[in-house]
């Protein structure tokens, strides 16, 4: 039960890196082009 939850908070927080990795890749596309 325990381990479940820390996967899912570590996917989470991976997804959510990921994610803001994203945002700024394309804002600093934006800002070159």
């Amino acid at each position: 039960m325990i381990m479940k939850k820390l996967l899912k908070k570590w996917i989470e927080s991976k997804a959510y890196k990921e994610y803001c990795i994203n945002m700024a890749r394309m804002y600093n596309y934006r800002i070159a082009y």
